[in-house]
């Protein structure tokens, strides 16, 4: 009977759990004190600043790449189109700062460029704009995917409208398409701005001082945890003041759906310098973004075999195993929350759902430091080291970082689920939990593995938390990677990268699949 009563309050309880870093952190910096002499000398204008910028100009990149490249293969026929359809979110797979590394890597004194051309010189791309076109390299996927699957949506009735008005693809894609697929670019560009801002390997290597980077500066540089968590709260309300804006943006738009008719759009034909056209920007885009690095990261594979010892293989079934788990534990919590938050629809209940989905909102840096903080703090009242140090931390960690990603893709699942289906389902499962796994888990199986996909490329590319939170004497590809770049060891780290590369590429490729089946 307590059981039963205990049902309601299941997605509550697990809202109020995954927010505890963060009210954590808050509840730390107050018994502290916080004053506003103590943010003084912390750099904040400079950290804004920064993000700042890195934010606008990489939205207007993944704009521009990923929206034009998803109009075309979604929209016309010409050489490859097929392919790009594919292969263009491949560079999804790579993380941005294995992608400028790659690149600094032929840019650099002696650099890969000047070894096959012969031209000597130094150009340095290690500044603030060229993490910009990194990061707008390796993130258009973000808005591709989305905005291709708004371009397949749309119906006949929008091309009726365009032939009548006798307009051209450049100026039906502006005056026409463009508008009736807002809102996909909008949440394209809203996951390119959490991942930048959230960033710490790119603009570590390039030099960019953004609040992450702050916060790891402040902290291990100048051993000064206070300074650290201030910043960390500046970033919190750097991100709630970006979340306000974006929700009054999305407001004040209005969108219309283009579903005038049941049938779909029919691609069209693209021939001579139009169909060339298309096929060199999606070309090059994924030459740029995808082939280049791999190459570069194939060629330093080569030239350095020693990094292929036993460690490597050490850490890749480390990294496998832990990604594999963690994206798992992440997508059962998932199914059961909103299980439970769909059959018991309170006020309370859709509180903590929301609430619970901030997780993606705040940066992995700050989430590290308000699980650090909070069972540090358990540890010492239980008095002795039961969570310090272990992976149930990390896995903490990332249950609260991408938990949303996960209820993301389930709550397409769930959403088919009628409230008449819930009703029947009782007469044929005696309990909620039989419902759950013998009724509801079928339905949404296929947004199941979805989310698993995209969880676990998140957690694959995962870098400030889990340096912060890894075990002692453990680490991810990722982390390694990062030391090996810290170290300025490039060749070493290129067939680590590919290994990694080929776990996230597997995943992005099936991910793929499943969504445009």
């Amino acid at each position: 009977m307590e059981i039963t009563r205990l049902k309601p309050f299941i997605a509550p309880i697990f809202g109020a759990i995954l927010s505890l870093p963060i009210l954590y952190l808050l509840f730390y910096a107050l018994l502290e004190g916080v004053s506003l002499e103590a943010f003084a000398n912390l750099n904040l204008g400079t950290y804004a600043q920064n993000t700042l910028l890195l934010v606008v100009g990489v939205g207007v990149l993944v704009f521009v790449f990923g929206g034009l490249s998803a109009y075309l293969v979604a929209r016309f026929e010409f050489p490859g189109s097929r392919f790009f359809a594919l292969f263009l979110a491949l560079p999804l797979a790579i993380p941005s700062y294995v992608v400028g590394y790659a690149y600094n890597g032929i840019f650099e004194y002696a650099g890969l460029f000047t070894q096959l051309t012969g031209i000597t010189g130094h150009f340095s791309i290690l500044s603030i704009w060229g993490a910009i076109v990194v990061f707008g390299l390796s993130m258009y996927p973000y808005v591709f995917i989305v905005a291709r699957a708004a371009f397949l949506g749309l119906s006949s009735s929008v091309d009726e409208v365009v032939k009548l008005q006798g307009i051209g693809p450049v100026r039906a894609f502006f005056r026409a398409y463009l508008p009736l697929v807002y809102p996909a670019l909008f949440i394209g560009l809203f996951l390119t701005s959490m991942e930048v801002i959230s960033d710490y390997g790119t603009v570590l290597y390039f030099g960019v001082e953004t609040f992450s980077v702050g916060i790891f500066k402040q902290w291990f540089g100048f051993a000064d945890l206070q300074g650290a968590i201030k910043i960390a709260l500046v970033l919190m309300l750097f991100v709630f003041a970006f979340l306000l804006l974006e929700s009054r943006a999305k407001a004040r738009m209005r969108y219309a759906t283009g579903s005038f008719s049941a049938k779909s759009l029919q691609k069209q034909r693209l021939g001579g310098a139009k169909a060339f056209g298309a096929f060199a920007f999606c070309a090059l885009l994924l030459t740029l973004a995808f082939i280049i690095p791999v190459g570069v990261l194939a060629y330093w594979a080569i030239l350095d075999p020693q990094s292929g010892s036993l460690d490597l293989w050490r850490y890749a079934i480390g990294t496998l195993s832990l990604n594999l788990g963690s994206a798992l534990v992440i997508m059962v919590c998932a199914f059961v929350v909103l299980f439970f938050t769909v059959a018991y629809r309170t006020t309370l209940a859709k509180f903590a759902y929301r609430v619970s989905l901030l997780g993606y909102s705040i940066p992995g840096v700050v989430v590290g430091i308000g699980a650090l903080l909070l069972f540090s703090s358990m540890d010492n009242v239980l008095g002795q080291y039961w969570f310090g140090g272990t992976f149930f931390v990390l896995v903490f960690a990332y249950l609260v970082r991408f938990y949303p990603a996960g209820v993301g893709a389930l709550n397409s699942g769930f959403s088919k689920i009628t409230a008449e289906l819930q009703e029947a389902s009782k007469l044929y499962a005696v309990s909620e939990f039989a419902r759950m796994w013998r009724v509801s888990f079928p339905l949404v199986k296929g947004a199941f593995v979805s989310g698993f996909l995209i969880v676990f490329i998140d957690i694959s590319k995962e870098l400030p938390a889990t340096l912060l939170l890894r075990p002692f004497n453990f680490d991810t590809l990722a982390t390694r990677i990062y030391e090996l770049a810290s170290n300025e060891m490039l060749p070493a780290l290129g067939l680590p990268s590919l290994v990694l590369l080929s776990m996230t590429t597997v995943a992005v490729l099936l991910l793929n699949l499943r969504i445009f089946k």
